[in-house]
């Protein structure tokens, strides 16, 4: 018996977890994003029932199931009705134009903000002063008006817009008040107190639109009128609020833009606010517009980098009359040149965007001024911390923290909650205007460097932790600065700060691994040694040291993706640096050096030198007693242990082994206990105990995925799958086959690996009765293993390859058996992986 549910998210939740989903298979499954699966889960609003018939029920097995499906239904139309801005206030059936109000009527139609309009609507019934904030353009007049129609008939008194922008002088609030309101005014009281007699009985709501430059005397002025008015309601508009005891803040957010994995699909872009309001005024100015599955990821890509923002999206639209959404994309690196044009009835402030920023700018005080222009130095989020390191504008902390929260509050910068406490951004809008007055002022240099010095020290802090227990926070840290840190090599390379680029390459090796980063940080490191490693003087320690760890960081990563050959070049390279140098700091060399040789026998085992590669990982060994870390020490005793277990001398590596596995336990790195169970479970796979080996094995995947490490995933993956084979269990094979192969593909990129998978799938193939497909595969395999170089000798498969091949070519025939093999030949890597992946037996 099914239990009963309360709530659409209850119901999706349990149907997920009956159907064996996680939140990510789900988000997969349909084209949600993981987050927005969560907030469902949470109760937000549910999808339409078109959506959930097309995409939830099929997903989660309901097709035979009718009952659970009207359940779902009738639970999510219940959650509609319940958060739904569909369910505002019920109209009286009065027309707007017959209750008193001087509301304009709009020319342009009001796109998006369901879920704003009902929130608002809320809030202004239940408090006397409401104030909307936010970026200009952001649509805050627009949905100001839009909420006081819904409202009209609550007020029996009107409602009553009352435009401030064009006011110089703040004395003429009152008059203006007065003027909107036809209140006659007469010589024997002040304007001011005319005014409050006139509202105290009404029952009314006040619309002060575009408060921000008089925004002391208008705050004034709207508390005395709350004070003794007791039945007028207020609602701002404001770059900034009003600071008014009962005031109630609603910052504007920017429309909503299509999720990341929408991109690729027509529907799903043309779902999201931001591209209804550009494909709408897109065909104001050319009414044969159309968003096609052509055009749709430019339309995306252009309503996310203009942050949503309403005003932006409608001038960049009005440009396509001259030019492509894709044209229009390439352009927005210089977008205050390029949306200039908006109609003639616009406020002069919203005319081009650089009107709309100049607008707010001219609003701030010179200190203000001067941190918005430093701020556009991070390309991200950023933290208190780095604001105060990086673009502090005076000597006191609390000063600077003041500043901030006044650009906070002025909508030009944005403040989030975040785990290690609060950060900041700027919208790009406001970065790229920012940027420009930077420049001007000769600043930009000096903040680039500290800029790149604060970062680099970040990510060295990090380096240590993400050897550890520590690994997760670590590596969230990197995380959310990582744009600012690819921002700070790429200055630096330029700027030729030589040894500041090439400590960042050594010092983010560790976090490129474990997020799977390996082609990206490779290509980093080698454009960085590239450009800064012929002007490291021999003389100089720190430019050696650094360089011998850059090094040291992109050979292991081109080992990693099978490019033995480069690998054992820049290992070569960094030792002869480690080795001949007199250095600063000889420990930290001293540890550089062993991790080098360590690495380069791995090279030199998969390159077949057993005899150097011994001796390589064994004086790595030694220097770490003596100069590592015990970290570094279990990582360099596995490496030996490898080599030692590939010469066959499987008695000596076991207790290698064994000591590296308690160093890691004694550190708390379950990585680290991790990696000795891929060998132990090598072993047992030798030893013909696939059932221990598939023990090992998943033991090391699971360690690995918890400590998100893509590379070692995708190795246990691999091995598990060939476990899975011994004992029969064909199905988990394939499974973890494909898998290997997906992920090796997205975000890895180890050579190797791809090789001996396809080299599985194919003898897979074979025992599951598909030839053809065998021969395909296991061609392709040997092909590719040798235009790679890669190894197979990570591997439990009974590798007979005469004997597999014989098999094969007797099950075909000879001349079935020479095409297939021909067309396995011919395929490149990416050939090869496109077929083992989509193509069906």
């Amino acid at each position: 018996m099914l239990p009963s549910f309360s709530t659409f998210g209850d119901m999706l939740k349990f149907l997920r977890r009956r159907a064996r989903l996680t939140q990510k298979d789900l988000s997969i499954a349909v084209g949600y994003s993981e987050s927005h699966i969560s907030r469902l889960e949470g109760n937000e609003r549910p999808p339409d029932p078109a959506t959930l018939a097309a995409l939830f029920v099929p997903a989660l097995h309901l097709e035979k199931e009718p009952e659970l499906v009207a359940r779902m239904m009738e639970l999510a139309a219940a959650a509609r009705r319940e958060t739904s801005p569909e369910a505002l206030p019920p109209s009286t059936g009065r027309d707007a134009a017959t209750l008193p109000n001087n509301l304009p009527l709009q020319l342009t139609s009001f796109i998006g903000r369901a879920r704003e309009i009902f929130e608002l609507t809320q809030l202004s019934t239940h408090y006397r002063l409401v104030t909307l904030t936010g970026l200009g353009g952001c649509g805050k007049t627009r949905l100001a008006l839009r909420v006081a129609k819904e409202v009209l008939p609550t007020y029996p008194d009107g409602v009553w817009l009352v435009e401030f922008a064009p006011l110089g002088e703040s004395v003429l609030i009152p008059q203006t008040l007065v003027s909107v309101l036809g209140i006659q005014e007469t010589r024997d009281y002040p304007v001011s107190t005319v005014l409050r007699e006139f509202l105290r009985p009404r029952q009314l709501l006040l619309i002060l639109d575009n408060c921000e430059h008089l925004i002391a005397d208008v705050a004034a002025v709207a508390e005395t009128l709350l004070r003794t008015c007791p039945h007028l309601h207020i609602l701002a508009t404001s770059r900034e609020t009003l600071n008014v005891s009962g005031e109630i803040t609603f910052r504007v957010p920017p429309l909503r833009l299509p999720s990341l994995g929408w991109v690729h699909s027509l529907e799903r872009v043309a779902e999201a606010e931001a591209v209804k309001l550009f494909v709408e005024r897109a065909r104001a100015s050319l009414p044969s517009f159309t968003l096609t599955e052509q055009n749709a990821a430019a339309v995306a890509q252009i309503c996310a980098r203009l942050d949503g923002i309403p005003l932006a999206i409608e001038l960049a639209a009005a440009r396509i009359r001259f030019l492509q959404p894709e044209q229009i994309a390439a352009r927005l690196d210089d977008r205050f040149s390029l949306l200039t044009t908006s109609p003639r009835d616009f406020p002069a402030r919203h005319r081009t965007l650089q009107a709309v920023m100049d607008w707010s700018y001219s609003l701030l005080e010179r200190e203000e001024q001067q941190l918005l222009n430093r701020l556009s130095v991070f390309a991200c989020s950023f933290s208190l911390e780095g604001v105060e390191a990086i673009c502090g504008v005076t000597g006191d902390q609390e000063e600077n923290i003041d500043l901030l929260a006044h650009l906070v509050d002025k909508s030009l910068a944005v403040a989030e909650p975040d785990e290690g406490g609060m950060r900041y951004r700027l919208l790009e809008t406001v970065r790229q205007y920012a940027k420009a007055h930077v420049i001007e002022t000769g600043e930009e240099a000096a903040l680039r460097e500290r800029h790149a010095r604060f970062y680099l020290a970040l990510a060295e802090n990090a380096e240590p932790k993400i050897l550890g227990s520590e690994r997760a926070g670590a590596l969230k840290q990197i995380d959310r600065v990582y744009d600012d840190l690819r921002a700070a090599l790429g200055w630096a390379r330029l700027a030729g700060e030589g040894e500041l680029a090439l400590r960042l390459v050594g010092a983010l090796f560790w976090f490129w691994h474990f997020r799977g980063y390996i082609s990206e940080g490779r290509s980093l490191a080698e454009e960085t040694i590239k450009a800064c490693g012929e002007r490291v003087g021999p003389g100089n320690s720190r430019q050696m040291t650094a360089l011998g760890k850059a090094l040291w960081s992109a050979g292991i990563m081109a080992w990693i993706q099978g490019d033995l050959a480069h690998a054992h070049k820049q290992y070569a390279a960094g030792i002869s640096l480690l080795r001949e140098t007199a250095f600063l700091d000889e420990a930290e060399n001293q540890r550089i050096l062993a991790h080098a040789l360590s690495n380069l026998g791995l090279v030199v085992l998969d390159e077949g030198e057993l005899l150097q590669a011994y001796e390589l990982t064994k004086e790595a060994v030694e220097l770490a007693r003596q100069w590592g870390t015990p970290w570094d020490l279990a990582l360099l005793l596995y490496n030996f242990g490898e080599v030692t277990y590939a010469r066959g001398d499987e008695a000596s590596a076991r207790p290698l082994l064994e000591e590296s596995q308690q160093l890691f336990r004694q550190s708390g790195d379950k990585w680290g206990i991790s990696i000795p169970a891929f060998l132990f479970g090598l072993i047992a796979g030798r030893q013909g105990d696939f059932a221990a080996a598939r023990v090992h094995f998943e033991e090391a995947l699971g360690l690995q995925q918890e400590e998100g490490d893509a590379w070692g995933t995708v190795e246990a993956l691999l091995l598990l799958g060939q476990a899975a084979q011994q004992l029969g269990d064909l199905r988990q094979a394939a499974s973890c086959y494909e898998e290997s192969l997906r992920l090796n593909t997205e975000r890895v990129g180890d050579k190797s690996i791809l090789v001996r998978t396809l080299y599985s799938l194919g003898n897979l193939a074979l025992i599951q009765g598909h030839p053809e497909r065998a021969a395909q595969l296991l061609s392709a395999f040997t092909a590719l293993l040798k235009a790679t170089g890669s190894t197979t000798r990570r591997s439990i498969l009974n590798q007979d390859d005469d004997q597999t091949v014989t098999s094969i070519r007797e099950a075909l025939g000879e001349k079935a058996f020479e095409m297939a093999w021909a067309e396995g030949q011919a395929m490149t890597m990416d050939q090869a992986i496109t077929f083992a992946l989509l193509e069906r037996w």
